[in-house]
């Protein structure tokens, strides 16, 4: 955390996951994302699935952006 209380993530523990079947990289839906959230915050994140093995799960910043 920086002085003025932000946290900035540098890196992942996991660079791909696998879910029905496919290798499915966050970089790339985080670059899709980008193109469609206006250069907006974005981020992806893993988690387990009984069903599928693992699931990508993505958050885009839809707000208005700082002045």
């Amino acid at each position: 955390m920086d002085a003025d209380g932000y946290v900035n993530i540098v890196g992942r523990i996991k660079e791909h996951g696998h879910a029905r079947g496919e290798n499915i990289y966050p970089r790339e839906v985080e670059e899709f994302l980008y193109t469609k959230a206006g250069g907006r915050g974005r981020a992806g994140h893993w988690r387990a699935d009984a069903k599928y093995g693992e699931e990508l799960m993505a958050w885009v910043n839809c707000g208005r952006a700082p002045a």
